[in-house]
């Protein structure tokens, strides 16, 4: 598999992501190339799978460790900020709080 199909599967949030973690690990962690686009879209697809219980919220913060920092994934440019910040508290519970359902409805009914 090369790199940016492992990538693309990343952020689709497959059921297995130690599997992608696993594919990933297989390249440098540099990379200066063709990247693979992060949209609201796409955290939205995550923020739903948690409100219907089909993801954890460790599977949710694994998920967005394994794309924050990431050199060979940016964020839609137009939503680059809201991105930062959603990704950012989503991989940090620790330091940003608990996530929540309201916190996922009010992004969703937000952004979306």
């Amino acid at each position: 598999m090369e790199r940016l199909q492992a990538v693309q599967l990343l952020i689709e949030f497959p059921e297995d992501l130690d599997d992608v973690s696993n594919k990933l690990s297989k390249f440098c962690f540099d990379y200066d190339g063709e990247q693979v686009v992060l949209t609201l879209k796409d955290v939205a697809k995550a923020l739903t799978l948690f409100i219907k219980g089909a993801k954890t919220e460790d599977e949710i913060e694994k998920w967005a460790n394994l794309i924050e920092g990431r050199e060979d994934i940016e964020f839609f440019e137009e939503d680059d900020e809201i991105l930062d910040e959603v990704m950012h508290k989503l991989a940090n519970p620790c330091l940003q709080g608990k996530l929540t359902l309201e916190y996922c409805e009010e992004f969703l009914h937000k952004y979306v």
